[in-house]
């Protein structure tokens, strides 16, 4: 290949890897803006980023009390109708 050719060669790659990054950029910018986003939002809700797995943690435990609650109620109602006796 002769040298004007390596040198348009040379010079179409650093072209697309300008592209290339100026639109990684433009991605990474629009990520630290949904970020930014979220974490307001989660400081609406009474969360960080830091406090997001302690929350979840903790939500998930209080939603297994609340079936078992629920499923006790149940039961005990379940019980209570089979205790009643209908004669015809």
């Amino acid at each position: 290949m002769e040298l004007t050719a390596k040198l348009q060669a040379l010079q179409r790659a650093v072209e697309e890897k300008r592209a290339l990054r100026d639109r990684l950029e433009g991605q990474l910018q629009s990520l630290d803006r949904q970020w930014n986003e979220l974490v307001e939002e989660m400081k609406g809700l009474g969360v960080t980023p830091d406090t997001i797995e302690e929350e979840i943690a903790r939500l998930q435990q209080e939603a297994r009390a609340l079936m078992e609650e629920a499923e006790a109620l149940l039961s005990k109602e379940v019980t209570s109708h089979d205790d009643d006796s209908f004669s015809f």
